[in-house]
């Protein structure tokens, strides 16, 4: 279990074992990631899709 984290945290997935959730990166799926996410959901995890880069809006919005 611990090996699977690992390589999925390499592989851009975000894992939070407290939830029990696991946030997907986007782009493609390659079969190596399918077989993480057949693991983990067998431990009770949920796979999420991130659709929005956190990065891409990083700019200060303008105040008053």
């Amino acid at each position: 279990m611990y090996n699977t984290i690992y390589r999925s945290r390499k592989k851009g997935y975000n894992i939070n074992r407290k939830e029990r959730t696991i946030t997907r990166p986007g782009g493609e799926l390659t079969a190596t990631m399918v077989e993480y996410e057949r693991i983990l959901a067998q431990f009770g995890y949920n796979v999420q899709l991130k659709i929005f880069d956190e990065n891409a809006n990083n700019h200060k919005h303008p105040g008053p």
